[in-house]
């Protein structure tokens, strides 16, 4: 019974979304796409990445196996 009233609500929720259409309008929007800010942010994610990863690296395996440990 579970399985089935679980089938039913995402299938009408699927049908409420699927109705609605799309309300964006690029001629009506000024501000630029998402992909002009989102490259920046993920080049910007991606190297702070590779930065607390060779931080990391140097911190427990450099350092502790020139100390002598």
């Amino acid at each position: 019974m579970k399985t089935l009233r679980t089938i039913a609500l995402t299938s009408l929720l699927t049908l409420a979304l699927a109705s609605c259409g799309n309300p964006y309008d690029p001629a009506r929007d000024n501000s630029p796409p998402w992909h002009y800010w989102i490259a920046t942010f993920i080049m910007l994610s991606v190297l702070g990445l590779c930065i607390a990863l060779a931080v990391g690296y140097v911190i427990k395996v450099l350092i502790p196996k020139y100390r002598g440990r």
